[in-house]
């Protein structure tokens, strides 16, 4: 394949500008690195046409056929121009300089190399930082789990039709606690809560800030560092009561919680997969354990 024409010569890594990047003549030498576009060489200076014979190969042969030194040989090369150097400062220099450049020649000016690896780095940063582009997909998150399902609960079975009266009563409490809870209510959201009743939050704050994990009892609330949510506003939410399960000793419940919010001016969506555990006694229920684990993108 020669030349194509000359629209997609402008835009797009051809055959032609391809065989420039594989070539050891000196005017071919550091040039055409673009994958699929050309344009990125024709921004940064890098970019040559095709005009004389390409000599295909290095500049410095390997004479080997071992995949090790044929896989390795760059970096070895590299590392032993860095540490020949004469200066630190060449020392440094030496691991961003044109492969062309040794220890002694003049070094180009900073802006001609600091320019695109500067850029390289802050694009890293944000595609690190911008939520869903480089985490997991939502139909990876919607498979994580922090407990165990429902039927792996200890002692727990599907609901028969003579326990109505009990589950209703677990879902009213259930309902109300969330109902208080989205209209920031807390004082009354936790009334049908245990003063002991225990706290387990798992929250995914997406890539470059990590998971966080944190566990507190409704009577010591002062463990629970507020500070981590300065600036934190709720703009809409809403819950789904998912699956209960009922057992001798109380409920099992497992509920979704998703909240739209703005924090410090940044907008974005959680979403909580919540398990409630719940003990009935006297017609009664009570809350004694929530695990949630709390995705925010």
């Amino acid at each position: 394949v020669r030349k194509l024409p000359r629209p997609i010569e402008a835009i797009f890594n051809t055959p032609s500008h391809r065989r420039v990047h594989h070539g050891n003549n000196d005017a071919y030498i550091d040039k055409n690195y673009g994958g699929i576009l050309i344009v990125w060489d024709r921004m940064f200076g890098t970019y040559a046409e095709e005009k004389e014979s390409v000599t295909f190969g290095l500049t410095e042969q390997i004479d080997s056929n071992n995949p090790v030194k044929v896989y390795f040989h760059g970096f070895t090369r590299l590392l032993r121009r860095s540490f020949n150097a004469r200066s630190l400062r060449d020392g440094i220099y030496a691991l961003v300089a044109p492969p062309e450049w040794k220890a002694g020649d003049p070094r180009k000016e900073t802006t001609q190399w600091l320019a695109p690896v500067a850029t390289a780095l802050l694009i890293g940063a944000w595609v690190a930082s911008v939520p869903g582009i480089a985490g997991e997909s939502d139909e990876q998150s919607e498979q994580r789990e922090v407990v165990q399902p429902v039927s792996q609960v200890s002692g727990s079975s599907r609901l028969s039709d003579g326990q109505g009266g009990a589950e209703s009563e677990v879902r009213s409490v259930i309902a109300a606690y969330y109902e208080r809870y989205i209209e920031g209510d807390l004082e009354n959201a936790y009334e049908r809560f245990l003063p002991d009743a225990r706290f387990n939050y798992e929250m995914d704050f997406g890539p470059g800030y990590g998971i966080t994990k944190f566990s507190f009892r409704a009577d010591d609330t002062e463990t629970f560092d507020e500070s981590i949510f300065a600036g934190y506003d709720v703009e809409a939410a809403d819950y789904e009561i998912v699956s209960i399960a009922m057992s001798d000793e109380g409920a099992v419940v497992e509920a979704v919680l998703r909240e739209s919010y703005s924090w410090d001016g940044y907008r974005g969506a959680m979403t909580a997969k919540e398990r409630l555990y719940l003990e009935v006694s006297l017609g009664q229920a009570y809350v004694v354990r929530i695990d949630s684990m709390q995705r925010y993108r």
